[in-house]
């Protein structure tokens, strides 16, 4: 009998299983749907800006209330889920990523019954996000 190998499943395997996507900018925000051309594009930028990108284990742990303060200050994007999620025996139902400009990884933010709360989950980058957060900037204007 053959033995097949699979790819182990990831962070970066449920980004694009999200339904809708919060951008916060400065106390600002905006939905987009995943019906909307925009989301699409997100979605397509956001894979090839993390393709070569390898999970590693996080050493962060978010506050609800410190994340909730954060979030108003600086660039984030939220990756929205329709139903529960869990990876790494962790769940979530949406994942929030402070981006920020010549950073070479980023700490994805989990949220799971109306919080930022807990264990997070790490991203080191193959580059950075230098173009990621210039294409999101325009769209949040």
């Amino acid at each position: 009998m053959a033995i097949t190998l699979t790819q182990e499943l990831t962070i970066n395997n449920f980004f694009e299983k999200a339904k809708s996507i919060t951008i916060f900018k400065n106390g600002k925000s905006r939905i987009f749907k995943e019906n909307e051309k925009e989301f699409k594009n997100i979605i397509q930028q956001f894979t090839e800006q993390t393709q070569n990108s390898v999970e590693m284990p996080a050493y962060a742990v978010s506050l609800h209330n410190e994340t909730i303060k954060a979030i108003n200050d600086g660039l984030w994007i939220q990756f929205n889920f329709e139903q529960e999620k869990t990876h790494r025996e962790m769940p979530f139902d949406a994942l929030l990523i402070n981006i920020n400009k010549d950073y070479c990884g980023v700490n994805v933010i989990r949220h799971y019954n109306s919080k930022y709360e807990g264990r997070c989950f790490y991203l080191n980058l193959d580059n950075n996000l230098n173009d990621f957060y210039d294409f999101l900037d325009e769209l949040i204007k």
